[in-house]
């Protein structure tokens, strides 16, 4: 995958905002930025040609989730859930590469920027790589919240989980570095957004999660077998339903 170096893409993106997505010259298969790098080992260069496909694909999704619009929120979280089910399944983004900061500055700043200004306009934060970035916190969601080509209902996580809930799930690295927990955590999630009523969730969840995190420093929750794991995370959230903490 292309890398793109942090004092390029700080230089790239400011020409993009200052100029606007407007003027921008589309990305050019031909014409890569001068400081793009590749691995020096381990395999070839992706091809172009299978970038500019996976920016016709994305490009696609945000034109008929527009078409099929009811609100801009609507739009935004239709193109959210299709775009993490899409990147997840791309064979070429299964690599330990796709863990690296710099592979997503490429794709947001070079490949796709004007996809980018659209989701979520000039927020700097969206385009460099990290968890924030446009297109690397759908693949984190799609890694993390995949129940599985065995589940009846797959992507369930992905379509129910409040934006709250996967921030506070993916953000924290304590939690997301083990896919374990950060599933059984969703999960439970919803089971107490039952409960407990969505409009609770946000400030029933951060409350949940500092226990949680608290009695993670003496108890391992990753190698707890699923069903303890998930009794455990359900009296988190029934505990922190009783406190103002």
């Amino acid at each position: 995958m292309p890398r793109l170096a942090a004092p390029e893409a700080e230089r790239l993106l400011e020409v993009f905002l200052q100029e606007g997505p407007e003027t921008w010259k589309a990305f050019s298969a031909d014409e890569l930025p001068r400081a793009t790098r590749f691995a020096p080992t381990g395999g070839s260069p992706i091809s172009t040609k299978t970038l500019v496909e996976l920016r016709l694909e994305i490009l696609r999704i945000k034109d008929e989730c527009q078409s099929q619009r009811k609100t801009l929120r609507s739009d935004f979280s239709s193109f959210d859930f299709r775009v993490a089910i899409l990147l997840i399944n791309k064979d070429f983004l299964s690599s330990g590469e796709c863990f690296r900061d710099d592979v997503w500055a490429f794709l947001s700043i070079v490949v796709m920027p004007d996809i980018v200004s659209w989701r979520f306009g000039g927020s700097v934060e969206r385009y460099f790589g990290g968890v924030r970035n446009t297109f690397q916190r759908l693949w984190m969601r799609g890694m993390l919240f995949d129940r599985g080509m065995q589940s009846d209902n797959r992507w369930g996580l992905l379509s129910e989980l409040s934006e709250d809930a996967f921030l506070q799930i993916v953000e924290r690295p304590g939690i997301a570095s083990s896919p374990v927990i950060a599933t059984a955590l969703a999960e439970a999630w919803l089971r107490a957004s039952l409960i407990y009523g969505r409009g609770s969730m946000e400030a029933l969840t951060r409350r949940a999660i500092l226990k949680l995190r608290a009695k993670n420093e003496i108890r391992f929750f990753g190698g707890l077998p699923p069903n303890v794991l998930g009794s455990v995370l359900d009296e988190a959230f029934r505990d922190a339903s009783r406190t103002n903490l």
